[in-house]
């Protein structure tokens, strides 16, 4: 992930913290709560990044010896740092052409066993009917503790995307199961074809 889109995953992360601020650990967890359904941060970078906002006078950095263990370092948003989220957010969203190692592998599946191909599907499947019953429970846990929160109907819609693309998957992986069992059955009937 490229360290600038890691720089603006952070400052938002940052906006939603306590007044307090949050640790690198706390924006590694909010990070995989959250936006990691749909947005995946190298944990590697967390650190370098704040130490890079921090330089930047993006975030402000204190000791918090409070936690009783080792201190902590609690990182807090600056006005600096609302002000180039904000701009980062009104600029057009890049597309990042995806990748799909499962996709790959199904465009060479001439090449491979049909049971191999169908078993990839299913699990994929499979993922994809978990993240459906994770998402329906996401979406009622934040609707009650968050329900006066100015993102929460952000954040719905985030979690509503996850849902369609998971439901699409699942409907998609039925379709193709039945087609790899055309297949595989048309197979069958041309190997008792064939002269011995």
């Amino acid at each position: 992930m490229s360290t600038t889109s890691t720089r603006y995953a952070l400052l938002g992360l940052l906006t939603l913290a306590p007044s307090s601020g949050a640790s690198g650990y706390d924006l590694r967890q909010w990070a995989e709560n959250s936006i990691g359904h749909f947005w995946r941060e190298s944990y590697g970078q967390i650190y370098p990044v704040l130490k890079q906002l921090l330089r930047d006078g993006l975030v402000t950095a204190r000791k918090d010896a409070s936690s009783g263990k080792r201190d902590r370092t609690l990182y807090a948003v600056t006005d600096s740092g609302r002000k180039e989220l904000q701009d980062w957010l009104e600029k057009p969203a890049r597309l990042q052409p995806p990748r799909n190692e499962g996709l790959l592998k199904l465009f060479f599946g001439a090449q491979a066993p049909a049971a191999s191909n169908a078993k990839r599907v299913r699990a994929v499947q499979q993922v994809h009917a978990g993240l459906l019953a994770r998402y329906e429970a996401l979406e009622r846990e934040i609707g009650g503790k968050y329900a006066d929160h100015p993102g929460l109907p952000y954040w719905l819609m985030t979690l509503d995307f996850g849902r369609r693309h998971s439901r699409m998957i699942c409907d998609w992986c039925d379709a193709t199961l039945r087609k790899l069992e055309q297949i595989e059955a048309q197979s069958r009937i041309r190997k008792r074809k064939r002269p011995a």
